[in-house]
C-alpha cells in the first residue's frame, strides 16, 4: 500500500477521529482553566477589598478550592489525554509512513479498541468524516519513499509555526490593552495608590499564567519553525536525506506534541481558511 491508500484506510480514519476529539477536549479543559484562573483573580480582589473576617476567609477557601480543581485535577486530566492524542497520532504517522514504533520511547502503542472508543465519540458530534480524508494532500507527494516521508512530516507542520506567533501575538495584544486600561480606568476614577496594589496582588495569578502560556508557546514556536526549516531544507535536497533522518524527524515531533500547549480551536478555525487560501495562491 502508498501514502495515499493508507492515509485513507479505515484503521487511519478512526484514529484521525480519535485524536480530533482528545485535542478538542483539552482545548476544552484549557480554556476552563483559563475561566478558574480568571475566577481566583475576581474572588481574591474581591477578599482584598474586605475587611479581616468571614467574608475575607470565604474568598481564601474559594481560592485554595480553585487551584486545588486546577492543578492536581484538571492540568493533570488534560495532560494525560494530550499525552494519548499525541500517541494516537504517532501511531497513524507511523502507519501511513510505514515506520517502525519507537519502542525506547517506553510508551505502548494505542489499541485498537480505545481507538473505536474515541472515534466513536467524536463521530457523535457529527464531525465530517470528509475532513479527515487525504489528510496529506495526495496529489503533492512524492514518489521516492523517503522523499514522500519527509514530504508529509513537513506538511503537518506546515501551519503551526505561524499560527503559534499569532496566537501569541493576540495574548499580547490583549494584555497590553488590559493593563492600558485598567490604568485609565485608575486614574480616571482617581484610585489611590493602595487601590492599585491590591489589584495587582489580585491578578498575580492571572499574570503567572500570562507569562508561563507565552513562554511554553514561544518554545512550541520555536521547536516547530527549527524542524520546519530542517524539512523545507531537506525537500529542497532530495536524495541527501535517509531513513535515519526521517525517525529522528519523527521522534522530534511526537516529543513537540506531547510538550506543547494547544491554541484555541475557536483561533484555529478562524484562522484555517486564511491559510488555505494562502496555499492555495
Amino acid at each position: 500500500m502508498s501514502i495515499r491508500e493508507r492515509q485513507n484506510s479505515q484503521r487511519s480514519l478512526e484514529r484521525l477521529a480519535a485524536l480530533r476529539w482528545l485535542y478538542r477536549q483539552v482545548k476544552k479543559v484549557e480554556g476552563v482553566r483559563l475561566g478558574g484562573v480568571v475566577a481566583v483573580a475576581v474572588v481574591a480582589l474581591w477578599g482584598l477589598t474586605r475587611e479581616a473576617g468571614s467574608d475575607s476567609h470565604a474568598a481564601t477557601v474559594i481560592v485554595v478550592l480553585l487551584w486545588f480543581v486546577d492543578q492536581p485535577l484538571l492540568a493533570r486530566w488534560g495532560d494525560r489525554m494530550k499525552e494519548e492524542a499525541a500517541t494516537i497520532q504517532e501511531a497513524f504517522d507511523c502507519f501511513v509512513l510505514d515506520l517502525p514504533w519507537s519502542a525506547h520511547s517506553g510508551v505502548e502503542q494505542p489499541t485498537d479498541d480505545r481507538v473505536k472508543e474515541l472515534a466513536r465519540k467524536g463521530s457523535a458530534r457529527r464531525d465530517s468524516p470528509e475532513d479527515l480524508v487525504d489528510w496529506y494532500r495526495a496529489e503533492a507527494i512524492p514518489a521516492e519513499p523517503v522523499a514522500a516521508q519527509l514530504h508529509c512530516q513537513r506538511a503537518s507542520c506546515r501551519w503551526e509555526e505561524r499560527l503559534r506567533r499569532e496566537w501569541i501575538w493576540v495574548v499580547k495584544s490583549l494584555v497590553g490593552a488590559s493593563v492600558v486600561t485598567v490604568l485609565l480606568g485608575a486614574v480616571l476614577a482617581e484610585a489611590s495608590l493602595l487601590d492599585v496594589v491590591l489589584l495587582v496582588a489580585a491578578c498575580l495569578r492571572l499574570v503567572a499564567w500570562v507569562v508561563l502560556a507565552v513562554t511554553a508557546q514561544s518554545a512550541a514556536r520555536i521547536r516547530m519553525e527549527k524542524l520546519h526549516r530542517f524539512l523545507s531544507r531537506a525537500g529542497a535536497q532530495s536524495g541527501s536525506q535517509t531513513l535515519c533522518d526521517v525517525r529522528l524527524v519523527q521522534a522530534r515531533l511526537f516529543e513537540h506534541r506531547r510538550l506543547s500547549p494547544m491554541v484555541p480551536e475557536w483561533f484555529f478555525k478562524l484562522r484555517k481558511p486564511v491559510y488555505e487560501a494562502a496555499e492555495r495562491g
